[in-house]
């Protein structure tokens, strides 16, 4: 049966620094009392009272547990014991403790007695520290109707006696059996003399007289060594700590003096507890810095005894104690363990446990201590549930205000106890130990849900159905889309690559493999050759592919001369032949536009449109129109054409880089193609930390479903597409989820699909080049071979060549991220002197690892090469080189790798080399690869080369590229 427990909320004025700094008191979700530390292997348990909210006495109805293992996070165990688990109590939960004797837990309680209506000591029995716990007698251990019965402990001594004591004023000791629910002997009252206690006992007390101190209530009894210690609330009202010292467990005692001075903390009382835990020592006591006199609350501070035993004074401070260890994020971490909170409650029922509630607006927790190591998580799931609305949980590292790591939206799931995991892509780079804050966002003055329990995750996607964005984290520009029955096909931007424009396919949207390209080469320029001059960003460029009446359109504009033209070519599978059918004028950034009337059209430039003529051979002249004109928004770049059909309307999407806006994707929509044209913006976004989002397209699944496939420019890894859903509202296409955002985690538009990838491992086992592999320009196809040694890459050199920027028959690949790693194996026994081969983070700033061979002998050489080109024909007017490791290789193998990182502030490629593939030696460690649209204009890539600087003829043989992706 469901039980909740009625508790505070908690309005705590402290300013924001203090709260940063603050771990005193140890909660925050209760008001608690009479803290009693019990040290169980690598956890420390407090059993507490708990203090009814805007109580006006010490009404009192339960017991709760906390424990802790690195004394700054405390995790909230509930409520196993109360007043009602005690037939014979009505009243007055005070203070107890509990202790552990062969494996059972006794926990030793106070209540106000129905049978003598006096106070009563009682005792409950677990199994566990944290229960459950039932009554040990079904009757009280000690109930002679006195008042004085409150404030047990108990110690066991070492010789196995265990001793029980408790009272106020007078102080009370009895020997427990061995079965500790059962008392041997009489009772004793422990005389109190001015020598033992500072003071006699009340009744002999003289009013006349000023005593040391004085006995109040609230007893502790430790040992540590030989000494016997009796701390206890003294002074009577308001109470400070005292104590007592002696060699046996009944006296004689000797007054030491104060512990805990009085001091302001809040409370008129006061109550203590020590322990000792990993070889630190601990004073617990009470404040009521949250609730006041009859609202207290637990603290902590550490101390160190004396050389002769005896206690320092301890002050209460608002800082307490140091963290003794550190929290393990990647396990699941109950969203009750934390160290401190601002406006949460907890609760308890019978299924969940503990989980925390009357969660607003603004209110947060805070974690210490969280340690993620050197490998940063991917991912972060959490175990949430509301009634209402939800709300936003997001996870800040070191303030409140702190850099944003994750965010996840908690919607509604049917009830505040119905659960629901939630996940999310970890935003930024996380390593190393932090604070954490999930600091909870919503509508203000609602309740928002509740929050169960939280983990962070390595595994890029642990869910399964599950994708995260980016969708493909490579560099796969200027994406066109389109669905040919339950395929998904779409097209990219490879530039100076051959072969391009490829073609990729899917039956999910998310897994997509290379099925093709368009055309092998490109030979309207020597340049393609790299031959007076180069194509380098240039070359295909935002390739647009319809389907129409049966057949596959792409239609291309080289971007090498803006005079130059437009190729539109036709297949009657995506995956089979190509064929130019017609070449026209260029067109930038053009989109094919098949009407329903089977009138085809281009629109091109910023809003521009020609039709096609009826054989699709060129574009009728004449049929020119503008279709719209900039608005006062649009300042700066507008392109990127994509235009569609949906509903008798037509949307035409751009790209939009206007200032003061990231960037984002806006649409234009008419009801005729030639407008008028209104405008939308349907995309406006960061994400992941690297900025907006924008230029692509949207695709439909066979249910009517829509999606988006929109790329980010990512810096290093180039620039990858994101999968966002489409939600149509009032007829425009908005291109994110509820929260106009982009999803990190969403589900798989179609399940079912196996996992395919666009990069992977390769073994040259085929006489055919697999599809992954692009040569950089036209490659020398008498210089490559897969078939003169069979298993094996063959690469010659063709011509001289003094740098990789101008060396043909170089064969790239793309990275990944998050993180990916390539490694090749060379047999080098067929170089040349001058030649130059090995592995390469190919970009306009590159990392060359390399095997030059220098008349017989062979050498390792790292260099770091940065080119300049020309920007009208893209020539190479130089190359700054920079040797970083040079090493003379013996044999004639060689064993090369490249590791790429792409996580959040990283783009950092390491380079190494292995003479036997197993011990490896780095030769340029964390190179920063960066994104120059001005040169390469492409993201980062392995690059396996060989060239000759001095004479042709030499080759390397490439046994295999293995690949692996983080």
């Amino acid at each position: 049966m469901k039980s909740n427990n009625n508790i505070l909320f908690l309005a705590i004025a402290l300013a924001s620094s203090t709260a940063a700094l603050a771990q005193n008191p140890i909660i925050q979700t209760q008001l608690t009392t009479d803290p009693a530390p019990l040290v169980c292997g690598d956890r420390i348990y407090v059993y507490t009272g708990h203090d009814e909210d805007h109580a006006d006495f010490f009404w009192m109805n339960e017991w709760r547990v906390y424990s802790s293992t690195d004394m700054v996070n405390w995790t909230d165990h509930g409520s196993p014991l109360n007043q009602s688990s005690f037939a014979w109590a009505d009243d007055r939960a005070w203070a107890a403790q509990a202790i552990e004797r062969n494996g059972k837990y006794y926990w030793y309680v106070c209540a106000h007695s129905k049978i003598t209506g006096g106070m009563a000591i009682g005792v409950a029995v677990g199994d566990t520290p944290t229960g459950p716990f039932r009554d040990a007698l079904g009757k009280p251990l000690f109930d002679n109707g006195s008042w004085d019965n409150i404030d047990p402990t108990v110690l066991i001594d070492t010789d196995g006696q265990a001793y029980l004591y408790w009272g106020n004023p007078h102080l009370y000791c009895a020997r427990l059996n061995d079965d500790m629910i059962s008392i041997r002997g009489e009772v004793e009252r422990i005389e109190q003399r001015v020598e033992g206690f500072g003071a006699p006992d009340m009744e002999k007390r003289d009013k006349n007289v000023k005593y040391k101190d004085c006995y109040t209530e609230g007893p502790w009894i430790s040992k540590r060594g030989n000494n016997y210690y009796m701390l206890y609330a003294a002074g009577g009202v308001p109470e400070h700590i005292a104590y007592s010292m002696s060699k046996t467990p009944t006296g004689p005692w000797k007054y030491m003096g104060n512990i805990m001075p009085l001091q302001d903390t809040g409370s008129f009382t006061n109550h203590c507890g020590v322990a000792d835990f990993k070889g630190h020592s601990y004073f617990f006591y009470h404040t009521g810095k949250l609730g006041g006199g009859f609202g207290r609350s637990v603290a902590v501070e550490e101390f160190t005894y004396q050389p002769d035993g005896t206690f320092p004074i301890i002050n209460a401070t608002a800082e307490g104690v140091r963290p003794i260890g550190t929290l393990c994020p990647y396990n699941r971490v109950e969203a009750e363990t934390m160290a401190w909170s601002k406006g949460v409650k907890s609760e308890w029922n019978e299924d969940t446990g503990v989980y925390l509630s009357d969660i607003h607006n603004g209110d947060y927790i805070k974690v210490r201590e969280v340690d993620f190591g050197q490998q940063q998580p991917l991912r972060f799931e959490a175990r949430v549930a509301s009634a209402l609305q939800g709300g936003w949980l997001e996870v800040r590292t070191d303030s409140v205000a702190g850099p944003l790591v994750a965010q996840v939206k908690v919607p509604y799931t049917g009830g505040w106890e119905k659960w629901q995991t939630v996940e999310t892509l970890v935003e930024r780079p996380l390593v190393g130990k932090h604070d954490l804050y999930f600091v909870f966002k919503g509508l203000k003055g609602l309740k928002l849900f509740t929050f169960d329990w939280w983990r962070f995750d390595q595994n890029q996607v642990a869910a399964e159905g599950m994708m995260h964005n980016p969708v493909l984290w490579s560099d796969v520009p200027d994406p066109d889309v389109i669905r040919v029955g339950d395929t998904y096909y779409m097209v990219s931007t490879t530039m100076h690559l051959m072969p391009g424009a490829p073609i990729m396919a899917s039956k999910d949207l998310v897994n997509w493999e290379i099925v093709n390209y368009i055309f092998p080469r490109l030979t309207g320029s020597p340049r393609y050759d790299m031959r007076e001059g180069t194509v380098y960003g240039r070359g295909q460029w935002a390739t647009s592919l319809k389907y129409h009446k049966g057949k596959f359109y792409a239609l291309f504009a080289p971007n090498d001369n803006s005079d130059g033209e437009t190729y539109l070519c036709v297949a009657d599978r995506a995956e089979g032949e190509w064929t130019i059918h017609s070449r026209m004028r260029h067109f930038h950034d053009a989109t094919l536009m098949f009407d329903d009337d089977g009138k085809g059209y281009i629109v091109y430039g910023t809003g521009e449109i020609m039709q096609l003529n009826d054989d699709l051979t060129d574009v009728v002249e004449g049929s020119h129109h503008i279709l719209f004109k900039r608005d006062k928004t649009e300042t700066n770049l507008l392109e990127g054409s994509r235009m569609i059909k949906h509903n008798g309307k037509y949307y035409l999407l751009m790209i939009s880089l206007t200032n003061g806006h990231p960037r984002r994707e806006v649409c234009y929509r008419a009801d005729h193609i030639y407008g008028p044209y209104e405008k939308k913006v349907i995309l406006e976004t960061e994400f992941g930390g690297k900025g907006g989002v924008g230029q692509g397209t949207i695709v439909d699944t066979p249910d009517g479903r829509w999606y988006a496939i929109i790329f980010q420019d990512r810096d290093g890894v180039g620039r990858t597409p994101t999968l966002e859903p489409v939600r149509w509202l009032d007829g425009w296409p908005i291109l994110t989820d509820w929260d106009g955002k982009i999803p990190y985690l969403m589900p798989v538009p179609v399940k079912g699909f196996e996992k395919k990838s666009i990069v992977y491992s390769d073994h040259f086992d085929s006489d055919k080049l697999a599809l992954q592999w692009q040569w950089n320009h036209n490659p020398v196809d008498e210089a490559w071979s897969l078939t003169d040694r069979k298993g094996w890459l063959r690469l010659k050199t063709s011509r001289i060549a003094p740098h990789i920027f101008l060396a043909p028959n170089t064969l790239t690949n793309r990275t990944e991220g998050p993180a990916c790693q390539g490694t090749i194996h060379l047999d080098l026994s067929n170089m040349k002197d001058g030649d130059v081969a090995g592995l390469s983070a190919f970009q306009g700033d590159a990392a060359l690892l390399s095997v030059v061979k220098k008349g017989k002998r062979l050498y390792i050489v790292a260099t770091k090469e940065s080119v300049e080109l020309t920007d009208k024909d893209k020539a190479v007017v130089g190359v700054k080189r920079e040797e970083v490791f040079r090493r003379e290789l013996k044999g004639k193998e060689v064993w090369l790798r490249m590791a790429c990182d792409f996580r959040l502030g990283k783009d950092l490629a390491t380079l190494s080399y292995s003479a036997d593939g197993k011990q490896w030696t780095d030769a340029i460690k964390d190179f920063r690869m960066i994104y120059d649209y001005r040169r390469l204009f492409m993201g980062t890539r392995f690059a396996i080369y060989n060239f000759a600087t001095r004479q042709t003829g030499g080759w390397v043989d490439v046994d295999s590229f293995d690949y692996q992706r983080d």
